[in-house]
């Protein structure tokens, strides 16, 4: 299971239905028809679109989730790995690669992230193209090999990799207002302010964490402790890290309705940090709640990655040259907080200059 993967079944489950609220149907990308079976599995979807090698048919028995392809305004190969409904990663596909002219070159059968190599055409197999266009693909393929049996009838549009449109209206530089939530709630998460997290939360995910009181209709009362509770509040902590990167910046995004997407920059990682960018999907209720739909991260671009580490050297130098606030613009500043030993020699709370003013008194 990927990482994207864990955090967005973590972040379901710690928002329960205000959560893992569905993003509108009308995202839901252009209407495929196909119909058929490969390898005694069911046709649900499929997908064909154009690439410097040809053309790739993607014949699946889940459905794609294409209201998941607009996360990160790209459409891309990994986008055929987001299905609908693929608990145990075993999500059956069969495809086709084509030539330039809608030639069949080979086929081979996928499974989740497990594919079997290309094989050439069988001897039985014939491919027969009713529309071959710019943006449209229709025929019926026809496989009959112990390797990868198919019959299969479709009329798809015909996609091509690359950027890919966001609905709604494009948000400021700060994100708006679900922008400044998101970075509110990491820096909540990351600050170790549970008071201040809980307060971000949505009513249903609150109550998940903090417990709440079931009503049953025959007036039977229960009271079902919440995840801090079973947990304990450190676990509870570490869990909101796990599914939660640590965001410097917001890069961008859009809000439609009651969904938004923000891009943004940050680390990720629960224990050693590693730069990437990534897109959240929040989803805002009738009362104007916020929470988490997923998240999911990537490597980011090179320029993406030179400016944050240029952030990070100016703050570097900052401190040199004493350019901090407090203690830490002192430099080779040691501080202590209590009465400590050196060299057996109690020392006094404050502050050093340098490790040779360290005189323990008698």
């Amino acid at each position: 299971m990927t990482a994207s993967v864990s955090r967005c079944v973590l972040a379901c489950a710690l928002a329960l239905s205000a959560g893992c609220a569905s993003v509108p149907d009308r995202l839901a990308g252009p209407a495929v028809n196909v119909s058929g079976t490969f390898n005694d599995w069911r046709v649900r979807d499929a997908v064909a679109f154009r690439d410097m090698d040809g053309v790739l048919l993607s014949f699946s028995h889940l459905r794609f989730d294409r209201r998941a392809w607009v996360d990160d305004g790209q459409f891309d190969l990994d986008d055929l790995e987001r299905v609908s409904g693929n608990e145990d990663d075993y999500a059956p596909r069969f495809e086709v690669r084509l030539d330039g002219e809608g030639r069949l070159l080979s086929s081979r059968s996928r499974y989740g992230d497990y594919a079997v190599a290309w094989r050439p055409p069988a001897a039985r197999a014939a491919l027969q193209l009713q529309a071959f266009a710019a943006d449209r693909i229709a025929g019926s393929l026809r496989i009959d090999d112990p390797a990868g049996k198919a019959m299969i009838d479709f009329d798809l549009p015909l996609m091509a990799r690359g950027p890919s449109s966001r609905p709604g209206a494009s948000l400021p530089e700060d994100g708006g207002e679900p922008g400044r939530w998101l970075m509110a709630r990491s820096a909540a998460v990351w600050g170790g302010d549970l008071d201040g997290l809980l307060r971000l939360m949505a009513p249903a995910e609150r109550a998940s964490a903090t417990g709440t009181v079931r009503f049953d209709p025959s007036d039977y009362i229960e009271y079902v402790p919440g995840d801090i509770e079973t947990s304990g509040s450190s676990f509870f902590m570490l869990k909101q890290r796990m599914s939660t990167p640590r965001i410097d910046r917001i890069l961008g995004g859009s809000w439609d309705g009651d969904v938004a997407w923000i891009d943004f920059a940050g680390s990720d990682g629960a224990i050693a940090h590693e730069a990437v960018t990534g897109t959240a999907v929040l989803h805002r209720d009738r009362r104007g709640h916020w929470s988490m739909v997923r998240i999911d991260t990537r490597e980011p671009s090179a320029q993406v990655h030179a400016d944050r580490s240029n952030t990070i050297d100016r703050s570097a130098k900052k401190k040199e040259s004493g350019g901090g606030t407090g203690r830490e613009g002192i430099p080779g500043s040691v501080c202590f907080g209590r009465n400590v030993l050196v060299n057996g020699r109690p020392v006094e709370p404050g502050c050093s200059k340098s490790g040779r003013d360290l005189q323990g008194g008698d």
